[in-house]
């Protein structure tokens, strides 16, 4: 069923509304656990105090049989990596239910930053999915990445 559903959701055209979609397979021995989504901006965005840049929001997701394997943490510091090195993005965005701890933890373990989500967006999300749960907001600048890698080498 996972399989299935993946094949739908990378399915058909892949830009609408100035939002190109790319979705990256991850594969454990030629098996199919997950995938990144890169919702990529084809202008640049307004962004905080760095004003225009190129921004891109990230989705993922791994098949609960293989949660806390340590799969999905190594695929998004290979796709953060080359994200950056390829100059696709200057800023990251990934977003999850304020709930999923593992989520939170692997975002923070990555280097991600939380800002705040507006009244407004929190509003909307929570009508959306009909529930309750906030969402939590999360940033990781190319900035951030740099300074990760130099103290890395430093080390």
């Amino acid at each position: 069923m996972f399989c299935r559903w993946l094949e739908r959701y990378m399915a058909g055209d892949n830009c609408h509304h100035g939002v190109c979609h790319t979705h990256f397979l991850i594969t454990r021995e030629g098996v199919p656990v997950g995938h990144i989504a890169e919702y990529l901006y084809d202008r640049q965005v307004r962004w905080g105090a760095d004003g225009w840049c190129k921004l891109c929001y990230l989705g993922f997701d791994v098949h609960p049989d293989y949660w806390g394997q340590g799969i999905m943490k190594s695929a998004l510091r290979r796709y953060i990596s080359d994200g950056f090195n390829e100059d696709r993005f200057k800023h990251l965005i990934a977003e999850c239910l304020t709930t999923n701890a593992r989520s939170k933890r692997l975002l923070e373990g990555l280097g991600f930053e939380p800002v705040q989500v507006g009244s407004f967006d929190q509003f909307r999300h929570m009508w959306k999915y009909k529930g309750l749960i906030p969402k939590a907001r999360y940033c990781y600048s190319h900035e951030r990445w740099s300074e990760q890698v130099m103290q890395k080498s430093n080390d």
